[in-house]
């Protein structure tokens, strides 16, 4: 950890402004007014989420700097990471070239192996929670909907656009639906657009989940957006809606990623942006027009 990233006396922090918010949360930028130091802060309503607060918190790894619980909230401190989210650089410029998808792509799945491998899946990969920063770093944030990946989970939750298949079903699932928001998350980035609405649209959720699936097994790809015979296969692999066809880590050793050295921890560099930033303040906490799948929404699946 670096001097800038050294936990901060609670005391010290000096609140800026609000970055983000969600259903139980709000995250702030502070300043450490010792050091100077930014940081991103998260004030979690404790009241019955014990056990969601502390997965969110261990599933941060690096990006957490420290966490403080009161009798009501939990509040984690986090490092600041100036930037954009993707969507906003990607409206910005209509599409990315497969050049500058692939820097991209290359950092996320960096940091999805690393999450898996920490053994927490994340659940709610989408353009929103991924930051861009000016010097070329990718970031996946956000880790609200994190679980355990040990077990099956069997919550529906997620966002609609990058729900995996199984997520609906609602037998189980387990870290395979990270790959598959990474393929749609892929598509999203060359394309401009996710292969289906990014919600439902006032339809109900299953039948845009069984369009989702029919979409899937015959992807739209068109002329006039050129993308590789090796990106195709990689994405058609990461959009199988059997979970056990489909790609996982082993999208590494797979022809697009020929030329990425993943022992440099890609997760952590990457090209420099040029594209997007009309701020440099972006949200900590995900937030775009494609919100998280909510409880009233999963009354629509039952005995689906």
């Amino acid at each position: 950890m670096d001097d800038a990233n050294l936990a901060p006396a609670m005391a010290d922090l000096e609140q800026l402004y609000l970055l983000g918010k969600g259903g139980c949360g709000r995250v702030y930028k502070c300043r450490d007014r010792r050091t100077g130091h930014d940081f991103a802060v998260k004030e979690i309503e404790i009241a019955g989420r014990e056990d969601r607060c502390k997965l969110e918190a261990d599933a941060m790894g690096p990006l957490l700097v420290r966490s403080v619980r009161s009798a009501t909230t939990m509040t984690l401190v986090m490092r600041y990471l100036p930037g954009e989210p993707l969507y906003k650089c990607l409206w910005s410029c209509t599409r990315f070239s497969e050049g500058f998808a692939k820097a991209c792509a290359a950092q996320i799945a960096a940091a999805i192996v690393e999450l898996h491998g920490r053994g927490y899946m994340h659940r709610d990969i989408k353009s929103g929670n991924v930051l861009l920063t000016r010097d070329g770093h990718c970031h996946l944030v956000d880790f609200g909907l994190a679980a355990p990946s040990a077990t099956r989970a069997t919550a529906k939750c997620g966002t609609h656009y990058t729900m995996a298949p199984e997520i609906f079903v609602g037998d189980g699932y387990d870290a395979a639906v990270d790959w598959w928001a990474f393929g749609v998350l892929l598509f999203e980035m060359v394309h401009g657009a996710p292969p289906w609405p990014y919600k439902s649209d006032g339809s109900a959720l299953p039948a845009y989940a069984a369009r989702m699936r029919a979409t899937a097994a015959h992807l739209p790809w068109t002329s006039d957006v050129p993308v590789s015979a090796d990106l195709q296969h990689l994405i058609s692999g990461l959009l199988q809606v059997d979970p056990a066809m489909r790609l996982g880590p082993s999208i590494q050793s797979h022809p697009w990623f020929q030329d990425v050295v993943w022992a440099e921890h890609l997760a952590a560099s990457g090209p420099e942006l040029t594209m997007g930033f009309q701020q440099v303040d972006g949200a900590q906490q995900g937030v775009d027009s494609a919100e998280s799948i909510t409880s009233a929404e999963n009354l629509q699946f039952a005995g689906f």
